[in-house]
């Protein structure tokens, strides 16, 4: 925001950035340009962002609606304002991705993009790398 924080919404700068989040437990700057979020002291309430990808807090998209928990895994390509805040970014295959991989997100063999939702194997999901929608058209 170019005003500052709302009241009472904590605020941290990271990587240079002043952002304005919910990471209650912590927040921090974490490998290959990414921020680590923990919403609760707890390794499920665990998120990732890529820091130059953050969206403003004035204009942040609010579509696409990713559901909470996961019913499936979800991806798409970012719009050019980023992730809607609170979803998830990635950077595959040289594509920011908004997604709802809560355990993990990775470049899979051929193209292939590997989504666990959840911490087990009967929630992963596989997407073809250059045929992801658009968050836009999602």
């Amino acid at each position: 925001s170019t005003s500052g924080c709302p009241l009472g919404v904590e605020s941290a700068v990271i990587d240079g950035q002043v952002l304005c989040h919910n990471c209650r437990s912590s927040i921090s700057s974490y490998a290959d340009g990414k921020i680590l979020c923990f919403a609760e002291n707890s390794s499920d309430a665990k998120y990732k962002f890529v820091s130059n990808e953050v969206p403003s807090c004035d204009s942040a998209p609010s579509e696409p609606s990713f559901p909470t928990p996961p019913t499936n895994g979800i991806v798409c390509k970012a719009s050019t304002s980023g992730c809607p805040l609170g979803v998830e970014s990635a950077v595959i295959d040289g594509q920011v991705l908004c997604h709802n991989c809560r355990s993990s997100i990775s470049s899979y063999a051929d193209g292939k993009i590997l989504c666990f939702a959840e911490n087990s194997s009967d929630a992963k999901y596989k997407f073809v790398s250059n045929e992801v929608p658009s968050c836009d058209s999602a």
